[in-house]
């Protein structure tokens, strides 16, 4: 495992590779604001450090997407979100056995709730009313 010195400019210092990651955010800074400015200065520094520097891409959409929060409160919305959120736990608890536990609950939550990123219906209630991925199949073949 490496031993990493982060800060919030924009770099990390590698000590077991011997290398400095820097992101293209801290290299634009120092471009636009020019010398002596701290961004500069930073640079300029661990250039002294005689370490190969190499740019690193920043994770930008980490905070985005399908968090654990926003399928609780989706399911918390839903009509039967006692029968859900039990599901959602239990699946959950399931999760922690697989490699990948986020993509393991994203693929039950996509599977249960097809239609997460549609216009919601709603019930009598105000509750969204849960349809399956083959809702229009199953109604088909009873109305055939």
């Amino acid at each position: 495992m490496a031993t990493y010195s982060n800060n919030t400019l924009g770099y990390r210092i590698n000590y077991r590779e011997g290398t400095i990651s820097v992101s293209d955010r801290l290299i634009k800074e120092a471009n636009r604001e020019g010398v002596n400015s701290s961004a500069y200065n930073t640079l300029k520094a661990l250039r002294e450090m005689g370490m190969p520097i190499v740019k690193f891409r920043e994770n930008t959409t980490a905070r985005k997407g399908l968090t654990y929060s926003k399928m609780t409160k989706y399911i918390l919305l839903c009509e039967n979100s006692e029968k859900y959120m039990c599901e959602f736990i239990r699946q959950r608890e399931v999760s922690k056995t697989q490699k990948n536990p986020y993509h393991y609950m994203l693929d039950w939550f996509k599977g249960t709730f097809p239609h997460y990123n549609e216009q919601a219906e709603f019930n009598a209630d105000g509750q969204i009313i849960v349809t399956t991925a083959d809702y229009l199949t199953e109604t088909e073949e009873k109305i055939a």
